[in-house]
């Protein structure tokens, strides 16, 4: 359940209701609440409202203090632009009412009571022709997904012992003290030229490396202090007016990506390059000990994530998977409740395709034997995952 005081209204809601309609939106939700599962509210990262804020407002009027995990849908990767394009869509209007087509859905006082505002009713209660056609949108999440901004490989969100020791070790430099903010601009969606930079501030965070160069041009340019992590091997790629400081360490970031990294600052003075020892023992005894790597989830057969591919393929198996045996799957409503989801997303496979997976699995660890032991004799603890039913709905609709 999440508790409604967790929710903030958008100060800007471009959707307004009069008390009448406010009356009839309550009560469309008193007597048919299972439309907020199907029309639920769009939170960003922050908890604010961008789609469904009189819907909140309505369950707020109703008494209602936690609602179902599946009343809310996160769109925390959207930039500033799309939740703005985002808030108007979602409230515009596409048409009006084909009033003839409501014959047979009930009476104008039934209709009209749902929230229907349409134009061509006749005296006798009940549509006539002439009204207009509204577009509607069939699939709401299709419509929501379309916004939603997709992963690359410039998204290595760094663990937080890394970050730790990385800032730990600035600090021994000198660059910033126990007062210093340390921001953080760089996230699925978000635009560090529109952060809102205080004076004093360090930016401390690992960046897109495809575009590092005019990342650190543009905080020059603006007198912004920075320590941005950057790829190893290019690390001279760009003769900017910074330090680059290399460790020589090898990063396993949280989307499993395992870079040798290395990091670009403007916070040295008229130091061109430095080598630091101190920085690569710290970052690679993390590694040894583990505490880096990601956290260990074991996913039901029927659940095919890229990791279980890889493995298959590296130890010479081959898999093929038909697209009508496969449906797209972000999360698990399992994981919802945990605030997790399948890192780089998956698919619910049918009960055919689950054990062919299976079998290419096993083919690939007969051929690996010798490692399969070594990595069980150090095997951490996993979490495991289930299926809900109406995951085990869809995987029987894919068997059929």
């Amino acid at each position: 359940m999440i508790k409604l005081s967790t929710l903030t209204p958008h100060g800007k809601n471009p959707r307004v209701l009069k008390d009448s309609r406010f009356k009839l939106l309550c009560q469309s939700i008193k007597d048919f609440p299972e439309m907020m599962e199907l029309r639920p509210l769009i939170v960003d990262s922050a908890g604010v409202i961008l789609g469904g804020n009189m819907r909140y407002k309505a369950l707020k009027h109703l008494a209602y203090k936690e609602i179902p995990d599946e009343w809310v849908k996160s769109a925390d990767s959207l930039t500033e632009e799309q939740k703005r394009e985002f808030m108007v869509k979602d409230n515009a209007s596409f048409g009006g009412w084909d009033a003839s087509a409501l014959e047979g859905f009930g009476t104008r006082e039934e209709i009209t009571g749902w929230g229907a505002e349409v134009e061509g009713w006749g005296d006798g209660g009940h549509p006539v022709e002439g009204g207009k056609k509204l577009s509607k949108f069939e699939d709401y999440d299709s419509f929501v997904d379309k916004f939603e901004i997709k992963k690359t490989t410039d998204d290595c969100y760094t663990p937080k012992e890394v970050m730790d020791a990385v800032v730990g070790w600035v600090r021994e430099q000198g660059c910033i003290g126990e007062a210093t903010r340390i921001v953080r601009p760089f996230y699925p969606g978000g635009d560090y030229k529109k952060f809102k930079y205080l004076e004093g501030d360090v930016v401390l965070d690992n960046p897109p490396f495809s575009i590092i160069s005019e990342i650190c041009r543009w905080y020059i340019s603006k007198g912004i202090k920075f320590f941005l992590f950057c790829p190893h091997l290019t690390a001279f790629g760009s003769d900017i007016d910074a330090t680059h400081v290399i460790s020589s360490s090898n990063i396993i970031y949280e989307n499993g990506a395992n870079v040798r990294t290395a990091f670009v600052s403007n916070m040295f003075g008229d130091i061109k390059v430095l080598g630091s020892p101190e920085l690569h023992d710290r970052l690679e005894a993390i590694n040894e000990a583990g505490k880096a790597n990601l956290p260990r989830y074991e996913y039901p057969e029927n659940v095919l994530t890229v990791s279980k591919v890889a493995q298959i393929v590296e130890k010479g198996a081959s898999i093929s998977i038909m697209k009508s045996e496969a449906r797209h799957c972000r999360e698990l409503e399992s994981q919802k409740k945990e605030g997790k989801a399948i890192f780089g997303s998956g698919f619910l496979l049918s009960d055919k395709a689950a054990a062919a997976a299976a079998a290419a699995a096993a083919a690939a660890a007969a051929d690996d034997a010798a490692a399969a032991a070594a990595a069980a004799a150090v095997e951490k603890p996993k979490t495991v995952w289930g299926l809900s039913e109406k995951e085990k709905n869809i995987i029987e609709a894919l068997n059929k």
